[in-house]
């Protein structure tokens, strides 16, 4: 393709698809935007209007007199007014009023808009990691992509639609401006034409320039937040290893090179404006001095002095779109990226059922693996061949080292992924059939390190669900935990600090468990979830859980033996890998 101003065409086409990708997703979300564009482009015509109002009034400063036939004569007999310099003056100052009317309105509504369009960006872009995204995409990225996504780049996204807003009224000014210096003097306007293209022509380098700084800054934003969300959930690794230095550090050398090249963008969009305008300073002195015969100069000072007012609007005009331009290319890279994630959230919503899927009759009373195999991307199988059955009314033990797979067919269950061949039923249907939303409903597994949210017990327990506080005292005394919360000084409405820090790690584990309980599963798995808490309590725990569920399935999936003793049938996974169980009715 063939460089245009310096920036390959295809890359254009790419920046014109976001840009109208983004606009049209605002205009469908914030209808608003319409009234947005109309208020500045009146702003606008009210300038220009007043600016030309400025032609009698120097006129009849200079001492002119203004012809009759002319409209600026018959203007004021249409309100029965003179035409004096009283007359302009007031219709001058009517207009500027008006302006800043409109422009403070115009202004308000755009920071209104732009505000509203970061929050909706970032809801959006949180609703589709949530539920649209794939776990092998969450694995191949870093934290700081996701973080970033949903902060700087959906604050990004949102000022390329508000860059677009504000660019329209100016394009329009600067074209107003442009029409009235041709209507003034023809020759003066193919002059400003020549000096715009030679500008844009020097400028062409500057646009790809900032375009791949814009880029910069995106991946040092991502790197930036991934090292800062690592490092505060790493802070006892961090200490133990009397690392604080390194990571400070690391912090300190990644953020000033994240301002610095913040501060090559706005040195770029200034040096844009900056440029041409001092270009056009020179050559307009070298006009004065040596071209321009300025004894001629007295018999137009109407006309030249209503021109010098245009320029010296126009320019400005012309500086501020190439700024508000510039910024808006070094905030596409972003755009694109938030524009995908946008299209995706809206295309393939991982709750919303496929057209095949069902939901069947509860309770689930079988759940069956049938020569299942799976791997991850191109490793080595986790599963192969796997076979094995759950019956309710039954308790399970799968028993196993760390990294053997035992989690694996946890999530093959609950669909986070698919396996590659084989067949897993639940109630003799198949689990691609099976209604999503329904299947993890029924299903509800504790993982080995709860999760434990910035909020109320009560809340954490709930997490959601439609339930009262007896229900969650019900649950939570099923895992033994209604007791430490009863000691607690607000008991059910004790805050839980950052990642569950004023709670043990049997008493998190705990918690879990009763917000798994609370909902009342048809199959309860426990995924090394009761490994933080001391023999006694863990014995406790476990009976009291399934004398609770002895009509249901019950899963414990662990590598300790000891665990293991307290259920019906304890499955040995390495040896399901090697030999699979025979099925059963």
């Amino acid at each position: 393709m063939t460089p245009l101003f310096g920036m390959d065409r295809t890359a254009i086409l790419s920046w014109l698809t976001t840009i109208y990708s983004l606009l049209t997703y605002a205009a469908r979300t914030f209808p608003l935007l319409a009234a947005c564009v109309l208020l500045s482009l009146m702003s606008v015509a009210m300038e220009l209007l007043a600016m030309m109002s400025l032609v009698p009034l120097t006129e009849l400063a200079v001492g002119h007199v203004i012809p009759s036939t002319s409209t600026w004569a018959r203007i004021p007999e249409w309100f029965g007014s003179a035409p004096d310099m009283a007359f302009y003056a007031v219709v001058f100052l009517l207009l500027i009023s008006l302006r800043l009317i409109t422009s403070f309105s115009s202004g308000v509504l755009v920071s209104y808009l732009s505000r509203n369009m970061i929050a909706h960006f970032s809801s959006e872009a949180f609703t589709a990691f949530v539920n649209a995204l794939a776990f092998e995409e969450i694995q191949q990225r870093s934290v700081g992509y996701f973080i970033n996504l949903a902060g700087d780049e959906a604050n990004r996204a949102s000022q390329v639609v508000t860059a677009v807003l504000r660019l329209i009224p100016v394009a329009a000014l600067g074209l107003l401006y442009f029409s009235a210096l041709a209507y003034q003097s023809w020759w003066l306007a193919i002059g400003v034409v020549a000096f715009l293209a030679l500008s844009l022509v020097c400028l062409g380098q500057t646009f790809r320039k900032v375009h791949e700084l814009g880029a910069r800054q995106q991946q040092e934003s991502r790197d930036l937040n991934s090292h800062f969300l690592d490092s505060l959930n790493s802070l006892r690794t961090v200490r133990s290893y009397t690392a604080e230095a390194v990571v400070s550090r690391e912090y300190q050398r990644m953020i000033f090179g994240y301002a610095n090249t913040c501060f090559r963008v706005d040195a770029l969009s200034l040096l844009a404006s900056f440029v041409p305008a001092i270009v056009l300073v020179l050559a307009s002195g070298v006009a004065v001095l040596w071209i321009i015969d300025m004894s001629a100069v007295a018999a137009y000072v109407s006309v030249i002095m209503v021109a010098v007012v245009l320029l010296l609007r126009f320019f400005p005009v012309a500086g501020q779109a190439i700024d508000i331009f510039l910024r808006l290319v070094a905030d596409l890279r972003a755009g694109d990226d938030l524009r995908r994630v946008l299209r995706d959230v809206s295309s393939r919503q991982v709750m919303r059922p496929a057209p095949n899927e069902c939901v069947i009759a509860p309770p689930i009373h079988e759940i069956r693996f049938e020569a299942v195999s799976f791997a991850y991307s191109q490793r080595e199988p986790v599963l192969q061949a796997f076979t094995v059955s759950f019956h309710a009314g039954h308790s399970y033990a799968v028993l196993g080292e760390s990294g053997i797979g035992k989690s694996t067919f946890v999530d093959l269950l609950l669909k986070f992924y698919a396996s590659q061949s084989g067949r897993i039923t639940v109630n003799d249907v198949d689990l691609c059939r099976v209604n999503t939303q329904w299947l993890r409903d029924r299903v509800r597994v504790v993982e080995q390190h709860a999760k434990l949210f910035n909020d109320t017990i009560y809340q954490n327990v709930a997490f959601g669900a439609q339930v009262t506080l007896d229900e969650v005292r019900h649950a939570c005394r099923i895992a033994c935990i209604d007791a430490d919360i009863e000691r607690l000084s607000n008991g059910y409405n004790t805050l839980v600090t950052y990642q569950g820090s004023n709670l043990s790690g049997g008493q998190r584990q705990r918690l879990a468990i009763a917000r798994a309980l609370v909902r009342n599963p048809d199959v309860l798995m426990l995924d090394e979830s009761v490994n933080a808490l001391d023999t006694e309590l863990r014995r406790q725990v476990v009976t009291s859980i399934l004398e609770a569920y002895r009509q249901r399935i019950v899963i414990c999936i662990t590598h300790d033996p000891a665990v293991s003793e307290q259920f019906e049938r304890v499955l040995e996974f390495a040896r399901l890998k090697a030999e699979p169980q025979p099925l059963r009715s």
